[in-house]
């Protein structure tokens, strides 16, 4: 009867459409078509899009992705004994679009043409899944246009992995995957011409106009959640104007009228999701070293004159990003950033986590409290655990999850928001949320008052339900040194001049090894300071100690 109900919880939010799909592409999956007929025509374009990150091949046809090098034989087979987001990442190309991409031009050629030769037909090839080619026809598109070649068995390639993902549009996951998808239909409607291309253009151009509307939620930030995937959209839609800036009357003004106003709300919400040094905050799906790096992403945005006064990551008061329910709060000497939403969208949460109340605080540039982050997709209990309510920093009772996540991309019944109490000039944050299904039928409540003030943050925590075994959880960062602990007590060391002191009342303190997970595939040992709650409520109170407080 349980896994009914957890089934019952999981498929009832599902869009009608998502099912239809998936029946459809169970039934009769999509094969790749060979086109034999005449010429393929293309526009005749040169563009050079900004680059990002670093090489993944080595001229000795090493590849290295998600901290994973494998050998690949791209003369005979690509295929390789990795996981499926490892052989996605080798069939992006994201090698074609990097720094060093311009100087190794021969040798990503020769990756084209024998990718062409090996692995294009074969259906059988998660190289063919619609979202590694919805990501590879980008960077070929960008590649070509770059270098201004014209190579026929090339154009013919891309229009046959192009019809390919027309009939094999993400429509049974939607969110992130059919986004990826409108855009590189976008690319390769531009790429061909009229001719050829506008069947792509015109299907892009609907799928994006309606996805943007859907999934960048009023306050900029994308539905989803994760600051991962925020950023990576948001280079998305970078793209998206740099082309149609590049190619001026082929996109109508109403679209990128509509990405422009979009780009403007998400970077001030990048801005106020990422820590001090500059990089994302690890709430639901998020890592680093996939998504592009703020600084990148703010250069871009500069380029397309687009204006922003990226003001929330100046100390001040409390910001609020109240549609995609995420708080933070700026501070001389350090940052808050606060997870008070609802698991989002409930059709397609797969990067959600049960992490609600869940906070990272940074102290000057150093992170200090953090949640795991990850390190793979799958279904395995590494999976589980990052997922997990212990993997973030909140109250855990009975070591029971918040929200019922299971699987490598399920959520069941999900936690939810009951109250929620703002004071901004006093930078107060009162909230509340029921969940914990596994417990009691109709779930238990935590509630959680933030209290932050310039020399730090007081938190008290309260459960709804007497007799009940709770932790609170404080990651710490890899880089944090444990000075002293007592049962009521911790002083920790930041740097030379900073330390952070945490006081407990109602709880006693262990410390524990743990892990953090700052990239797919890396695992660094950490400490967690852990409470166990000795009743119902517990008061933590954190206080910072440097020169900027002074």
């Amino acid at each position: 009867m349980k896994r009914f109900l957890l089934y019952y919880h999981t498929l009832k939010h599902l869009k009608l459409k998502q099912i239809l799909f998936q029946i459809k592409y169970r039934l009769v999956a999509p094969k790749i078509k060979p086109y034999s007929h005449k010429e393929v025509i293309r526009r005749k374009l040169q563009l050079s899009f900004p680059v990002r990150g670093k090489a993944g091949w080595d001229l000795e046809h090493n590849a290295s992705f998600l901290n994973q090098t494998i050998y690949v034989n791209t003369e005979k087979s690509w295929k390789v004994e990795a996981s499926d987001l490892w052989l996605y990442n080798l069939h992006y190309f994201d090698d074609l679009n990097v720094y060093e991409s311009a100087e190794l031009e021969p040798f990503y050629s020769s990756l084209i043409e024998n990718w062409i030769l090996t692995v294009s037909q074969d259906s059988n090839s998660v190289a063919l899944d619609p979202y590694p080619t919805s990501l590879r026809l980008v960077n070929w598109c960008k590649y070509i246009w770059r270098h201004n070649i014209n190579n026929e068995n090339w154009n013919r390639s891309i229009y046959e992995q192009s019809n390919l993902l027309r009939r094999n549009l993400e429509y049974h996951l939607l969110a992130n995957h059919l986004f990826a998808n409108g855009k590189a239909l976008i690319f390769v409607g531009i790429f061909f011409g009229e001719k050829f291309g506008e069947k792509f253009l015109q299907l892009g151009l609907n799928i994006i106009e309606q996805q943007v509307a859907e999934q960048f939620l009023p306050d900029g930030g994308h539905f989803e959640r994760s600051p991962m995937y925020h950023n990576i959209l948001l280079w998305d839609l970078l793209d998206l104007v740099f082309l149609a800036k590049k190619t001026q009357g082929i996109i109508p003004d109403p679209y990128v009228n509509l990405w422009k106003d979009t780009l403007v709300k998400a970077l001030s919400w990048m801005d106020a999701m990422q820590h001090p040094d500059g990089d994302i905050a690890f709430f639901n799906d998020s890592t680093l070293g996939v998504a592009p790096k703020s600084e990148d992403i703010k250069n871009y945005a500069k380029l397309l004159g687009l204006e922003t006064s990226f003001k929330n990551n100046k100390p001040g008061g409390l910001y609020y990003l109240n549609n995609s329910g995420f708080i933070s709060v700026v501070k001389p000497s350090f940052k808050l950033i606060a997870d008070v939403g609802d698991a989002s969208p409930r059709y397609q949460p797969g990067h959600s986590h049960a992490e609600s109340l869940s906070f990272e605080l940074s102290v000057n540039d150093q992170r200090v409290f953090v949640n795991s982050g990850i390190s793979q997709y799958g279904n395995d209990s590494i999976r589980q655990l990052q997922r997990a309510t212990i993997s973030h920093n909140t109250l855990v009772p009975e070591y029971c999850n918040s929200s019922q996540v299971w699987g490598g991309f399920r959520l069941a019944k999900a936690s939810h928001l009951e109250h929620l109490t703002l004071k901004n000039n006093d930078s107060i944050i009162d909230c509340a949320i029921r969940g914990f299904w596994n417990l009691k039928k109709n779930g238990i409540t935590h509630s959680r008052l933030f209290t932050v003030n310039d020399n730090g943050v007081s938190i008290n925590d309260k459960i709804s339900e007497s007799g009940l075994e709770s932790v609170v959880i404080f990651k710490l960062h890899p880089d944090i040194e444990v000075l002293t602990a007592t049962n009521n007590s911790v002083s920790l060391s930041v740097d030379e001049s900073t330390k952070v002191e945490m006081s407990i009342d109602g709880g006693e303190v262990t410390i524990e090894n743990s892990a953090w997970y700052p990239a797919f595939g890396k695992e660094v040992p950490t400490k967690t300071v852990l409470i166990n709650v000795l009743g119902n409520t517990l008061v933590t109170e954190i206080s910072v100690d440097n020169d900027r407080n002074e």
